[in-house]
């Protein structure tokens, strides 16, 4: 079985609005997926969708002090004031960190990297075309306990013909 660990440059999303979203694998402990993350200089820290957060398993923390968030327009998040985080391990140009990213309604998007992600790895992007150089991945702190599905755990998984 082969998996694609990170993703390159070229695969790089662009909207309309010039937001650029950049392809990565995430790693947790139960899979391995393909994700966009939408690169956000103007957000103050790093997000994570609560429907994402359910999706993929992903393990959460309660804050001890919750945090208030306003929309990019000053209005309050709908979803009220954020009370748990993910800590997930970023992997870009070879910088291995661990970010907070909190669990926020952030409307269609399932990742934001905020400022602390574009300060710690000092990506090289490329505002004007919406290009990211090199590749990203991210993954939970519980990543390395995956074990690739096997032949004999497919076929255990089976329904025998007599039930």
């Amino acid at each position: 079985m082969t998996l694609i660990w990170a993703i390159g440059t070229s695969s790089v999303y662009q909207l309309k609005n010039k937001a650029i979203y950049v392809p990565f694998m995430l790693r947790t402990s139960k899979r391995r997926v393909d994700q966009k993350v939408l690169l956000d200089s103007g957000a103050t820290e790093s997000f994570i969708n609560p429907r994402t957060i359910k999706s993929l398993g992903i393990k959460t923390r309660k804050l001890q002090i919750p945090c208030s968030i306003r929309n990019i327009d000053g209005t309050p998040n709908k979803a009220g004031k954020i009370v748990e985080a993910a800590n997930l391990i970023t992997y870009h140009r070879g910088i291995k960190t661990v970010h907070v990213f909190y669990i926020a309604d952030i409307g269609p998007d399932n990742f934001i990297l905020g400022y602390p992600f574009l300060e710690a790895n000092a990506p090289i992007v490329n505002w004007v075309d919406a290009k990211v150089e090199d590749s990203t991945m991210l993954s939970t702190l519980d990543a390395n306990k995956w074990q690739p599905p096997t032949k004999r755990t497919q076929r255990r998984k089976r329904t025998p013909l007599w039930v």
